[in-house]
């Protein structure tokens, strides 16, 4: 399991959903999101207001849950995750 071994269940949100492995994807979800565009998002100052940082993690989690929904379950989520931000 790739990842940062501190945070074991953040690994399917830390890069961009593999398009060639998920080709469904961005039929399905409109607005990708992941950890690293987050983190670039943070580098540049662009989020003026921590609202449109929790709008973008809230995002990623939608995201997973209409993919995984839609898609038949067919990519990783994290279910500890949709607890504690859902």
């Amino acid at each position: 399991m790739p990842g940062n071994p501190n945070v074991p269940m953040a690994w399917p949100f830390l890069q961009p959903v593999d398009l060639d492995k998920y080709k469904d994807y961005v039929s399905i979800v409109a607005e990708p999101m992941d950890l690293s565009k987050i983190k670039r998002k943070v580098e540049k100052g662009s989020y003026l207001d921590p609202r449109h940082l929790e709008r973008d993690v809230r995002l990623m989690i939608a995201n997973a849950r209409k993919y995984n929904s839609e898609a038949g379950g067919k990519a990783v989520s994290s279910p500890p995750a949709r607890a504690r931000i859902g």
